[in-house]
């Protein structure tokens, strides 16, 4: 039971992290930035603070794969679960894969062009593309909260 417990702390803990430091960016650093500096300074200040949550928001998708995979197994082997449960927990597994995928873009492929654009690369078409990325990637991560919830009772 302990063990479970502090598998369900670090799943928990790694997820409030990932969605509350991007929740931090959209809500906070971005208007702050957006309100007080010119572009070139913005970029340069995001793109250091991106460098460093980059890493963190590595950490929580490792932690919460590795931790969601031992919640899996737990549940699988103790009980029987609905198939209900396995299809949500499939979207959320699938939501899941997706959202690691966008984080690998924005963090590896177009968030760096912003600092660095290809030439005759029209930067604005960059960054709209990075904003809206990291917008479909927030909402994906709040929706993979519900599908958490959802499965959490359908378990219980």
């Amino acid at each position: 039971m302990i063990i479970e417990s502090i598998i369900h702390f670090l799943h928990i803990g790694a997820a409030i992290t990932w969605i509350g430091g991007m929740a931090f960016f959209f809500t906070t650093l971005i208007p702050a930035l957006r309100s007080n500096l010119q572009p070139v300074e913005r970029v340069r200040i995001m793109s250091a603070a991106g460098r460093r949550f980059k890493w963190i928001s590595f950490a929580s998708i490792g932690i919460l794969i590795v931790t969601g995979v031992a919640k899996v197994h737990e549940i699988a082997i103790n009980d029987s679960p609905s198939s209900i449960f396995w299809n949500v927990l499939w979207v959320k597994i699938f939501l899941v894969v997706v959202v690691v995928i966008l984080s690998y873009v924005h963090d590896m492929v177009w968030g760096p062009r912003l600092i660095t654009p290809r030439p005759g690369e029209d930067i604005e078409k960059v960054r709209y593309r990075v904003r809206l990325l990291a917008r479909v990637h927030f909402a994906i991560l709040i929706v993979i909260v519900m599908f958490g919830v959802i499965l959490l009772h359908l378990h219980n």
